[in-house]
């Protein structure tokens, strides 16, 4: 998949720019509107020609400049400055008076996408800190809920349901040992979750807390085991 997308109206043509864009890998979508979540995380460069900017419309440009595309407004015959009808110095376009040569626009386009990766980073970031953000809160909801959650069950749901929620997990399985200081400890496999078999039959047992299972390893070590294909587990597993 191409690193980079360039976004641009039906009625405008590569023409002169096309092998460079081409050498680049750069993935060419024409667009008619900005729907919620059309925009990847990729760089992105909206190229509005006269006809995509009338099709737009100022909401529509705010809506790529706000999921993250750069923009690049292309002239049209006569215009000398960016048009009132785009937004202004706070979104920033790149404005090229028609006709732009190639060369002229290729540049642009550098420039935009350049532009481009470093607002993808600032999305980023900004997720990153919203999700530290909510794994506290919710961290936060937990350690409350241990000390004033008197149903037993409904604790232990609550902590396999955020557990996954933090660890973005499809499912997940909570394990309680019993009888740790006593000759023969156990390990309970108490509770299951899965969104994807969500009426899997589910039945509570208890296994030896040894390294003769993954959730006794688990359990009698302390340790993290990551497992790519638990169907095809290691030889030595």
């Amino acid at each position: 998949m191409s690193k980079l997308v360039l976004l641009h109206g039906p009625a405008w043509d590569a023409g002169a720019v096309r092998a460079a864009l081409d050498a680049e890998q750069i993935d060419r979508r024409i667009v008619t509107a900005i729907a919620p979540g059309a925009l990847d995380d990729r760089p992105t460069v909206l190229l509005l020609d006269e006809t995509l900017r009338t099709t737009l419309g100022a909401e529509g440009v705010r809506a790529a400049a706000d999921a993250g595309a750069a923009v690049v407004a292309l002239g049209a015959p006569g215009e000398t400055d960016l048009p009132a009808s785009l937004p202004g110095a706070d979104l920033a376009p790149i404005f090229l008076t028609a006709p732009a040569g190639p060369r002229q626009l290729l540049a642009a386009l550098k420039a935009a996408f350049r532009e481009a990766a470093g607002r993808a980073e600032i999305l980023r970031g900004r997720a990153e800190v919203a999700a530290r953000s909510k794994e506290i809160t919710e961290l936060a909801q937990i350690g409350v809920a241990l000390t004033t959650e008197r149903n037993y069950d409904v604790l232990l749901e609550m902590i396999l349901t955020q557990s996954r929620r933090i660890t973005q997990s499809d499912g997940g399985s909570l394990y309680l040992v019993e009888g740790r200081d006593t000759p023969s400890p156990k390990v309970r496999f108490k509770l299951a979750q899965n969104d994807s078999v969500p009426k899997a039959p589910f039945v509570e047992f208890t296994m030896p807390l040894n390294h003769a299972s993954v959730g006794g390893y688990v359990c009698s070590t302390g340790e993290a085991v990551v497992i790519d294909d638990t169907y095809f587990l290691p030889p030595d597993v």
